[in-house]
């Protein structure tokens, strides 16, 4: 998917979403879920151990200069981000931070390195898959999607 074709796509449904509510001052979320118990998609919140099964949260919100797009996870029983995807105030992907948690080889604790894609790469190699596999009117409450203004 291109840039121009992830725009279109999560335009369409923040404003879908919004059913005609103030994008000025927004934030668009979904708790991350992890053992089935939900959490607030906050970085360093402590969890259940890491044993289980999780769910991705997502946050979408106004920054400077544009919109900031961030997947969250669960690592080490801590809350952590997995992406950060930047826009412009045209919703256009700028670039992207990828987590790709990578271990020490004795695995003693975990090593955050983060690989940074631009616009391009972003909406070809990680948005647009992202935006594909939700699909059409994902953000909905019964998927447990919350907007707040």
């Amino acid at each position: 998917m291109n840039k121009s074709q992830c725009r279109e796509m999560l335009t369409k449904e923040i404003r879908r979403f919004a059913g005609g509510r103030s994008l000025k001052k927004f934030k668009i979320e979904k708790k991350v879920q992890y053992n089935g118990k939900k959490y607030d998609n906050r970085e360093g919140l402590k969890c259940d151990d890491d044993s289980g099964l999780w769910k991705m949260g997502t946050t979408i919100e106004p920054c400077e200069g544009g919109y900031v797009m961030v997947n969250w996870t669960i690592v080490s029983g801590k809350v952590t981000w997995n992406a950060k995807v930047h826009f412009n105030s045209k919703m256009t992907c700028q670039s992207s931070h990828i987590n790709t948690f990578m271990r020490r080889r004795d695995g003693a604790r975990a090593e955050w390195a983060a690989v940074v894609f631009n616009g391009n790469d972003t909406c070809s190699q990680y948005l647009g898959e992202l935006l594909s596999e939700w699909g059409n009117c994902f953000m909905t409450e019964e998927n447990g999607w919350i907007f707040n203004n």
